[in-house]
């Protein structure tokens, strides 16, 4: 608990000194992709403090290039939110054969990788999607569009077919649980937003 404690006092400041950072992407995100981890992990398994760390630092890089709109390129997100973790967790002094599984699982997180994950690289990987779904992750989704410039209604459309790719994606009971009580009323929100402007 002790190494979660630090970890989390220092991704908190590097997130409020970066101004660039996508604000759907926020320290309160990590919080929340940390306690879907800690669930899924309770009933499936897994190091709870790697996954604990990893998750506080996977978005420790903003997504989009600085001063600009758009997007990273696909993976390179993932790649550098595990370097950047490497360099902080390298200056705490983090246990090094820990540190080499957090890096592995945050470089792992993902959506658009198509690779074949560990059991706490999956568990990352399904508890950061569980933030983008439900109530909550429709607001946080429409706010994300607008960070990067996209129009919102070609947004929404595009998302219904990310979300039926991302439905396949999960493996663990609990996470496929979880994911499906909160894809309804996230499907829900926009499908009712698309009829209000098409009607």
């Amino acid at each position: 608990m002790e190494w979660e404690k630090i970890v989390e006092e220092k991704v908190k400041k590097i997130m409020k000194r970066n101004k660039t950072r996508m604000l759907s992407h926020d320290f309160d995100h990590v919080k929340r992709v940390q306690r879907y981890a800690l669930l899924i992990a309770e009933k499936e398994g897994g190091d709870k403090e790697i996954l604990s760390i990893a998750a506080l630092l996977h978005d420790i890089v903003t997504q989009r290039n600085p001063g600009e709109g758009n997007l990273l390129p696909k993976g390179m997100h993932a790649k550098l939110c595990s370097e950047k973790a490497r360099e902080i967790l390298v200056k705490l002094g983090y246990p090094k054969d820990k540190l080499e599984k957090v890096c592995k699982i945050i470089s792992e997180h993902e959506w658009s990788q198509n690779i074949e994950r560990n059991l706490e690289s999956q568990i990352l990987y399904e508890a950061d999607k569980l933030d983008s779904v439900g109530v909550f992750g429709a607001l946080r989704h429409a706010y994300g569009i607008a960070e990067i410039g996209i129009p919102l209604i070609e947004g929404i459309r595009r998302r219904f077919k990310e979300i039926e790719k991302i439905r396949t994606t999960y493996r663990t009971k609990t996470g496929k649980e979880l994911f499906e009580s909160k894809v309804k009323p996230y499907l829900e929100v926009f499908k009712k937003a698309l009829k209000e402007v098409e009607e």
